[in-house]
């Protein structure tokens, strides 16, 4: 937790002990602009998947496995568009794994996320992309998207060779 968060949270307590029924209300208050706030952040989100033109036609090309992955880090515009979009959902993933977000507000993106990963070029494109970082020291980009793939899209199967690939 941070300062913040503490602060508030004191802040909070002593209005609730200091000012009974208004404290109460207030605590109340709070915590529904807080979900209001946070079905407005999802909301954001959601909207940027889907109304980005760039991302959703990524996405699109994915999901209907229209060819886009000829050769590692060839430079195609596709390409460009695709780790775009893998940097955005790894921040969804990201939220959701640090529990920015729970559970049943990634459940919102996850058919998304889901769909992108389970599409075999995705799978080889990640799998070489982490294998390379491997090889480069460096850690791998879309961290959050591949541990999301590994864990709930892959077979028992693929994920020993992924392990196996990648030295987990």
């Amino acid at each position: 937790m941070t300062a913040s968060d503490w602060i508030a949270i004191v802040s909070l307590i002593a209005l609730v002990l200091g000012g009974g029924v208004s404290g109460v209300f207030a605590l109340w208050q709070w915590h529904n602009s807080c979900k209001t706030r946070r079905a407005e952040f999802i909301n954001q989100i959601f909207e940027k998947l889907l109304f980005d033109s760039e991302l959703s036609e990524t996405i699109y090309m994915i999901e209907y496995d229209k060819p886009w992955y000829y050769k590692f880090h060839g430079g195609s515009e596709q390409e460009r568009k695709v780790d775009c979009l893998f940097t955005y959902l790894t921040y969804i993933c990201y939220l959701n794994e640090n529990k920015v977000i729970s559970n049943n507000e990634f459940r919102i993106l996850e058919y998304v996320i889901k769909r992108v990963c389970q599409s075999k070029q995705t799978q080889v494109y990640l799998l070489v992309l982490s294998q390379f970082s491997k090889d480069q020291g460096v850690p791998p980009p879309f961290y959050d998207l591949v541990m999301y793939m590994r864990n709930k899209v892959l077979t028992e199967t693929e994920k020993e060779k992924f392990d196996s690939l990648n030295g987990c």
